[in-house]
């Protein structure tokens, strides 16, 4: 419910002065780094086990909000929110989408999928608007400071979660 989509990094680029022209190279930057983490983080997460490595993404997503905190329109550190974006982006849609079969009956994948997307999809629209009236009313660090709240409950619970666990407790077969 604290995630924001990549438009408001797209924005805060904007805002920190770079011409509209030079927008495509953060969404690029974004989408880039996006790429290059998504083999790693699906190798690593076989590895070290997939909720793990989404709890990674989660402080990916938080060193992205904490940065849009303390940086807010600068145009040097909008460069480095993009790519910590596309960071967090390339782990948490890896390895999301790699959960569902983990958690779901094989009879029913394909419902748990649509409703995963249903989801997701309707808190990131409650979590969009919400960054985008806190940003357009009180700006973009309080924007950010809801999504660092929000993403560090995510990361203290997901890390209690991880530690209650016994190995291979959650999967259906």
């Amino acid at each position: 419910m604290g995630a924001f989509n990549y438009s408001f990094v797209l924005l805060n680029a904007s805002e920190s002065g770079v011409n509209y022209r030079l927008i495509p190279i953060f969404y690029a930057l974004i989408n880039l780094s996006h790429t290059l983490i998504a083999i790693p983080s699906g190798v690593l997460s076989d590895r070290i086990g997939k909720e793990s490595v989404l709890l990674m993404g989660y402080g990916a997503f938080l060193a992205a909000a904490l940065s849009l905190f303390f940086f807010p329109r600068n145009f040097y550190a909008a460069f480095l929110i993009a790519a910590i974006f596309g960071v967090y982006d390339g782990i948490a849609n890896t390895i999301t989408r790699a959960l569902i079969p983990k958690y779901s009956e094989s009879a029913l994948r394909g419902t748990a999928y649509g409703l995963y997307y249903l989801i997701v999809g309707s808190c990131f629209l409650i979590a969009n608007i919400t960054v985008g009236a806190l940003w357009q009313s009180l700006g973009p660090s309080s924007a950010a400071a809801y999504s660092i709240t929000l993403a560090a409950a995510s990361i203290v619970g997901m890390a209690i979660l991880l530690g209650r666990r016994k190995p291979g407790q959650h999967r259906i077969k």
